[in-house]
């Protein structure tokens, strides 16, 4: 029995093997389907791979030339492991608020379950979707690649006395050292700012979506100015917005209808994250600034993500960093903010110019 079940096996070997040798002869290998894209300018002509519109075309044809148009995510018997962990890291582009599309997480998606299928019914998948598919995880990875480490918005394109700090990265050396290591991931996490206020940002993005998702919070009404002492149903609209952006910490917020301490000292807190007066007084600026929309500070959010991800990684152990929206300077040094100070900024016709450098002197009192 065990030497007819091995003839089975041999037979079974000889039925498929052609089969497959002749589907692979009519595909073609990965390598020349990539080389027929990449090579005969294909892509770069039509920009364009499975419906998707490639950025970054000429980067594709830089890795694939110094690698002999070998496929960089899979082989002849399917996907690489090192397929799915680009895409679980696009899927986590939202967490850097970037769009995961903008990536083409939809497209991967659909190509790899398309040839996973073929897969197990063929027992190969056509050498021209890999090839697509190979294409498109490796434009994946450098537009991602760069927007996390230089923005997705070029600076200039929004204001042009904007000093963006270039920093030269070799995306090859990059993609080609997330191959050989294993770790896609990790490769462009490490792209991102490691600054505590970019970690801080990311966070209250995942907690504010979280938030929009169950509706949000609710405007306070208009009304008189709030202060110590008061009460109403005012006050009690007003513990409720500060305990939903975590100013308050309240299990119960409509349950105190008096404004207390703990409420002062939870508006005082947003005062002085937004730039206002900090006073402990709901006056009109302040309600008006309580009042804007969870979606509206979520996209305020991402850009500030994204106005880090334009300055340099490496601030050194002493900088000083202006921040126009509240009008204020903060001397850092070594992580500890050692000096604050008002400033004078810039109006909408003559605005503050922003940028980025190493400041060498100052001059005190210009005549």
């Amino acid at each position: 029995m065990r030497f007819y079940s091995s003839c089975l096996v041999v037979l079974g070997c000889v039925v498929v093997l052609p089969c497959c040798f002749g589907f692979r002869t009519k595909q073609g290998n990965i390598s020349e389907q990539i080389r027929n894209r990449i090579g005969a300018a294909d892509v770069r002509a039509r920009g364009f791979v499975d419906r998707e519109r490639i950025h970054a075309s000429d980067e594709l044809a830089s890795f694939y030339e110094c690698r002999g148009y070998r496929p960089a995510w899979s082989s002849d018997i399917g996907l690489l492991a090192r397929a799915d962990s680009l895409v679980r890291a696009i899927r986590e582009a939202d967490r850097e608020g970037l769009r995961p599309d903008d990536y083409h997480l939809a497209a991967l998606e659909a190509a790899k379950g398309e040839i996973e299928s073929n897969r197990g019914d063929k027992g190969s998948s056509p050498a021209s979707r890999l090839a697509d598919l190979d294409i498109m995880l490796t434009d994946a990875f450098a537009t991602y690649a760069s927007h996390l480490a230089h923005g997705k918005v070029d600076p200039e394109t929004l204001r042009p006395s904007w000093v963006p700090v270039q920093r030269g990265l070799d995306y090859d050396k990059i993609l080609e050292g997330a191959l050989s290591s294993g770790k896609v991931r990790e490769s462009l996490r490490a792209l991102l700012p490691s600054h505590p206020s970019y970690s801080d940002l990311r966070q209250l993005l995942m907690s504010f979506e979280i938030l929009a998702r169950k509706g949000g919070w609710k405007a306070i009404p208009n009304g008189p100015t709030m202060k110590r002492n008061d009460r109403g149903k005012r006050v009690i609209a007003l513990r409720i917005r500060l305990a939903a952006s975590a100013d308050l910490a309240s299990a119960r917020p409509n349950s105190v209808e008096i404004f207390d301490s703990s409420l002062e000292n939870a508006l005082r807190r947003f005062q002085k994250r937004h730039g206002l007066e900090v006073n402990g007084i709901a006056d009109s600026a302040t309600i008006a600034e309580l009042n804007v929309p969870v979606e509206k500070r979520i996209e305020q959010i991402k850009a500030n993500m994204e106005r880090w991800r334009w300055l340099p990684r490496d601030l050194g152990h002493r900088y000083i960093q202006v921040n126009v929206s509240d009008g204020m300077l903060a001397l850092v040094e070594n992580g500890r903010e050692v000096m604050r100070m008002k400033i004078v900024f810039g109006i909408k016709d003559w605005p503050t110019p922003l940028f980025s450098s190493e400041m060498t002197h100052v001059i005190f009192n210009p005549a």
